[in-house]
């Protein structure tokens, strides 16, 4: 009776018996067992208590009816350790889709009915009180993400919030696609890899390009699926379920999934051992290097100050930029930036890659600093030839992407300084350097109008300091 009840409980709720393994002290194997009958339960459960009290806070309203309680008890641990004790056990079946009111399932057609169920799916997930992780993957045609401008900002304003709330995302991203999709992905996706709560994935084995298909999973609330055929979505069905069944199976269905994949992205909280043979690899001397950073660039940075900041931060730095002026004697480098206000400054103006590189602690501008990065930047210039600098009329960068042609990237937040990146699958690091090669459009007017640009942005700051 017991392993029938266990059961019913974690499908109920969508718990894995990995993610249980983890809120009590059971191993995934043995959990198994219990939920099949092929280990009864201890004469002296020890266990008991902790499966109670989470399972406590998994369950709805509707869950507890259909254990068999008209209303949510006042002590819920205790009444549900009885009922996992008792020897009764009521239906215990889950209702037939048929049967069930229609909130528990929606139809809805084309790029526009996807729309709609996407923030019917947010939504819904926000309205309850407890912390998911979001299974998300579509290989479909994105027009129902871009043609809509209005529905974009929702899109990135509901995710925002998602993660805010503290929830968490799997997704498994289609790296085929063709080079404008994967700029809409790119845009879209990389602020929000920056806080850390994304895990991304890609599939490495080939399809056959015929069937496409959308999977939308939050196991404790609601699923979205479609599929289409050749990238044609339109008047195709969008279906939307919180039949809580319906959702274990497709999650069941996309863990599956899951297994055939690889993490697009390795994330690093400090310099490690498995990150220094690929930082060595990008500053090789083969393959150009393109930047991307707001502020000026790291590359820039005098010695003094990283000197100045900690030892450990010094000598990486001073590493990383003798091995950049190799590389600069046979290929090129670019560095796209946009430049640092007053206001930047008075609100506090990260030193690039403090918080990560050697240094756990974040360190800021001062005004002096500031003005010796400028005349090191201009410095810099004139010096190497293969180096440009280019610099964004417009402040619409707020990651920094460092990245080799064929090689490697990587990527950091300029906020917190909390996480690096580093990723090697070679369609996306294609995607990223066409997508920071068309920035190279701003440097038309040559490296001479950049170091006016910098000498008046300098003279800007160093007035201020005056007064």
């Amino acid at each position: 009776m017991f392993s029938h009840k266990l059961d019913f409980l974690m499908r109920l709720t969508g718990t894995s018996n990995s993610i249980f393994s983890k809120k009590v002290p059971l191993s995934p194997s043995y959990i198994s067992r219990l939920r099949n009958g092929k280990r009864p339960l201890p004469n002296q459960p020890t266990f008991l208590p902790q499966l109670a009290q989470y399972f406590s806070h998994q369950l709805n309203n509707e869950d507890w009816e259909l254990l068999g309680f008209s209303n949510i008890p006042k002590d819920k641990v205790t009444t549900l350790l009885g009922w996992l004790t008792s020897a009764q056990s009521g239906k215990l079946t889950f209702p037939l889709a048929e049967n069930k009111s229609k909130s528990e399932f929606s139809c809805l057609f084309g790029n526009d009915g996807k729309r709609t169920l996407v923030i019917r799916f947010f939504k819904t997930i926000l309205n309850e009180n407890k912390k998911q992780t979001l299974l998300l993957y579509s290989d479909e045609n994105m027009d129902w993400l871009k043609e809509d401008q209005s529905f974009a900002l929702q899109w990135k304003t509901y995710l925002r919030q998602i993660l805010e709330s503290g929830h968490t995302i799997k997704i498994i991203h289609t790296l085929n696609r063709n080079l404008d999709e994967m700029f809409t992905a790119i845009q879209k996706w990389l602020p929000l890899y920056m806080t850390g709560q994304i895990e991304p994935f890609y599939c490495p084995k080939i399809r056959d390009g015929l069937f496409q298909q959308t999977l939308f999973i939050a196991s404790s609330s609601c699923a979205i699926v479609s599929s289409s055929i050749t990238y044609d979505s339109e008047y195709m069905p969008n279906y939307f379920f919180s039949n809580k069944e319906i959702i274990f199976s497709l999650q069941k269905e996309y863990n599956n999934l899951l297994k055939l994949c690889k993490p697009i992205i390795t994330k690093h909280t400090q310099i490690d051992k498995g990150l220094f043979p690929q930082i060595s690899s990008f500053v090789s001397p083969e393959n150009p290097v393109i930047t991307a950073q707001p502020g000026l660039p790291w590359t820039t940075l005098p010695d003094a100050t990283a000197i100045g900041i900690s030892s450990e931060y010094g000598k990486i730095h001073k590493k990383f930029s003798s091995h950049l002026c190799a590389l600069l004697e046979s290929q090129e480098m670019t560095e796209i930036i946009t430049l640092p206000t007053p206001e930047d400054l008075e609100k506090g103006l990260l030193i690039p890659f403090t918080g990560l590189l050697g240094i756990t602690e974040r360190k800021y501008y001062t005004k002096d600093l500031l003005l010796q990065h400028f005349d090191n930047t201009i410095r810099y210039i004139r010096k190497h030839k293969s180096y440009m600098l280019v610099i964004l009329p417009e402040r619409n960068l707020q990651e920094t992407i460092y990245i080799k042609q064929d090689n490697i990237l990587f990527s950091q937040d300029n906020k917190t300084s909390s996480y690096l990146f580093s990723a090697v699958q070679a369609n996306l690091i294609q995607s990223f350097w066409t997508y920071l090669s068309s920035f190279r459009q701003y440097n038309a007017m040559g490296q001479e109008t950049i170091i006016e640009e910098l000498e008046r942005t300098k003279e800007m700051f160093a007035k201020e300091s005056n007064n």
